[in-house]
């Protein structure tokens, strides 16, 4: 997970550096390995790096394309970012790291917009046009990877996190009555809302192209697009365990250790006996006992499905003290009322691993 935010002054003015870092250290919990800024003249970008592909300095971020003429921030991860590189290469496009955000890079400059919809991935995406003085930012096609924006009369910015914005001195906002009501009904705003009037998410498989004449919403992808298809039983079971299985191939390609967390039910175990399959080494596994769950202990089903696997296998125990610390918290987290109690033990399980391990895979979704 890395963090991305930025500016553009409507109004042409220069940016604040002083706002912008400001905007940029408020998402350090998002990339602790480095953090960086770029100004000029009216546009800022910022970003927080945690490192998961080519961990080098290379791979670092804002990163500026070959010409010159691109600069881009981006949070995610782009998995077939290796076979969209071969055709790069092949249309003569040089490579100084191995990391997907400068394959993003090369695309952009290559297809411009069309290359969002050949990104298999989730992504938030910034991408600065030095010629055009135009920004364009993008989100993957079931908005994994948040990115928020405010703008005014004078100036427009984003974030990865509502914090980010909120860093802005210049802002007026007001809490929405249609987005309460949504987060009592749903447990969390609908649409492209936030608990704020002024504040929105980027849709979900679209991008904004924004210069200081127009903001312009573009759909790249639309789940009313796919078209249904009529298969018997076992084409669908033999069907959803490929993808299942080609959908996990592709999350394990990382260059730090992947780990999963597994409850042993359907969702985790399943990922672990793919994972184990394909990933290189031994995969690391965690089990969690809380105790607070009175009669439930999954540890037993999990450590079998472990030992099945031979995956470097660790048990935790984790406390439900302080409960009303961590609900605070997880507010914080979220910029506003959350309304998925799932989180507070996640929260606590990834308290407990925090330095350990930086990729995870789970099976939060799979009974959806």
């Amino acid at each position: 997970m890395c963090g991305i935010t930025g500016i553009y002054r409507l109004d042409n003015k220069k940016v604040n550096k002083d706002i912008l870092l400001s905007m940029n250290n408020s998402l350090i919990h998002r990339g602790p390995d480095h953090g960086e800024i770029y100004c000029y003249k009216n546009v800022g970008l910022g970003h927080r790096r945690l490192s998961i592909l080519d961990i080098s300095e290379n791979g670092n971020q804002p990163m500026k394309s070959s010409n010159g003429r691109f600069i881009i921030v981006y949070n995610g991860e782009v998995y077939n970012f290796l076979e969209i590189k071969k055709k790069l290469l092949n249309q003569n496009y040089k490579f100084r790291s191995n990391s997907d955000t400068e394959v993003i890079l090369n695309s952009y400059q290559e297809y411009g917009n069309k290359c969002f919809s050949m990104f298999n991935g989730m992504f938030s995406i910034a991408i600065y046009d030095t010629i055009n003085n135009k920004l364009t930012l993008a989100r993957d096609s079931f908005g994994i990877k948040p990115l928020y924006f405010y703008k005014n009369k004078n100036f427009f910015c984003f974030g990865s996190e509502i914090k980010a914005i909120k860093k802005h001195p210049n802002l007026n906002l007001s809490i929405s009555k249609q987005a309460f009501s949504e987060y009592l009904w749903f447990g969390n705003p609908m649409g492209n809302n936030t608990i704020y009037n002024e504040i929105n998410e980027i849709k979900p498989g679209s991008y904004l192209e924004i210069n200081k004449n127009n903001i312009k919403e573009s759909i790249f992808f639309s789940i009313n697009r796919i078209k249904e298809i009529k298969i018997d039983e076992k084409e669908a079971i033999d069907k959803t365990r490929d993808l299942l299985e080609k959908s996990v191939k592709r999350h394990l390609i990382s260059d730090v250790d992947v780990g999963i967390f597994l409850s042993g039910g359907i969702d985790s175990s399943a990922i672990t006996a793919f994972a184990s399959k394909h990933y290189r080494g031994t995969l690391k596994t965690f089990s969690v006992e809380f105790d607070f769950d009175k009669g439930i202990n999954e540890l037993p089903a999990a450590k079998s499905i472990a030992n099945k696997f031979k995956t470097d296998h660790h048990e935790i125990k984790v406390s439900g003290n302080d409960i009303i610390e961590v609900i605070e918290k997880l507010v914080d987290s979220h910029d506003g009322p959350f309304g998925d109690a799932a989180d507070i033990p996640l929260y606590l399980l990834t308290k407990k691993l925090k330095g350990k391990i930086k990729v995870v895979l789970q099976g939060d979704g799979g009974d959806e």
